[in-house]
Parts: C-alpha cells; sequence; structure tokens
C-alpha cells in the first residue's frame, strides 16, 4: 500500500491551552545520536560509538501575536511548560490512527517575524525538552525522560541496567 500513515490534520495544546486555528507548523523532534568516531589497533575502518542522545527540540509556528506564547518566553530555569501535539493518520485505505507527542521544556527561542500591512505575521518558537513521549495508534513507541534516566521504546527500557549500575535503581 503506498499512501499509508500521512499526517491529515492535527492540534497543538501549549500549557493545557488549544491552538487550534493558529498553530500553523509543527516541527516534529528529531531524534540524534551524540557519536564520537574511534578506530583502535586492528580495526580496518573507523566505528562510531554511541555516547547518548542530542538534545531534542520541539518547534512550532502560529499566526496569532500571543500575548500567552510571549510570556512563556520568560520562564525561569526549571519552569517547565507542557507541549501537546494531537494529530490524525490517515491511509489511502481509509485507515486512522492517532498521534500524540508530549513534550516537556521550556521556549529557548522566540522570533516574532516582521509585520507588513495586509499580510500574514507568523511566530516561530523553538522549545527545549527534558521529556519527550511519542504514542501511535494508543501504543508508547518512544519516552525519553532525561533527568530521570529513561529512554522507553516499545515498552522495553532501555536505560533500566544502567540506572542500576549507577545505583539509581
Amino acid at each position: 500500500m503506498a499512501l499509508k500513515d500521512i499526517f491529515r490534520n492535527y492540534t497543538f495544546f501549549i500549557d493545557g491551552v488549544l491552538f487550534t486555528g493558529d498553530i500553523y507548523e509543527v516541527e516534529i523532534p528529531k531524534m540524534r545520536w551524540k557519536v564520537e568516531e574511534y578506530r583502535g589497533g586492528g580495526m580496518d575502518l573507523p566505528v562510531e560509538v554511541k555516547l547518548g542522545h542530542e538534545k531534542i527540540e520541539v518547534g512550532f509556528s502560529i499566526s496569532a501575536h500571543s500575548d500567552f506564547v510571549i510570556s512563556r518566553y520568560g520562564l525561569v530555569q526549571g519552569e517547565q511548560k507542557i507541549f501537546k501535539f494531537f494529530g490524525e493518520l490517515i491511509s489511502y485505505d481509509g485507515v486512522q490512527k492517532g498521534v500524540q507527542i508530549e513534550a516537556h521544556g521550556f521556549i529557548r527561542e522566540l522570533d516574532q517575524g516582521s509585520v507588513r500591512p495586509g499580510e500574514k505575521t507568523t511566530a516561530k518558537a523553538m522549545v527545549s525538552c527534558d521529556y519527550l513521549k511519542h504514542v501511535i495508534d494508543n501504543k508508547v513507541i518512544l519516552e525519553i525522560d532525561a533527568l530521570n534516566l529513561r529512554w522507553i521504546v516499545n515498552g522495553v527500557d532501555r536505560n533500566a541496567a544502567t540506572r542500576q549500575l549507577l545505583g539509581l535503581a
């Protein structure tokens, strides 16, 4: 089947407030490994060694000049907010699935754009996250909790042994 799981629609919440109609674009977090190249004696080629995850960010654009969003930029360290994305996937055969992405963090960058008469203004924000949960069709696919050293993929906690070895479990 060619056309499978295409985003058809979505909504976005910031700190519990719904932005339907104002949200213009949501940038789903890129997942990247922090790696270091290593080539020791007797190795024919270098390999990349995983050293952990790169930082996680969520981006969004809104088509409103929002005092609510602007005021969320001025939070102090540790004053995280919850950003939630709810999406609808559709396949050509009519099968629908829900997508939920929940991220905890703070707005680290806010670009309020340019203003021109008679034109729509778009503000863009980047959120620095310490928690991410990605759910597809009511199944938790990925959950990362940086502060509690949790990295769960399809229900398997990949950091359980690490927490045990560090005396955190």
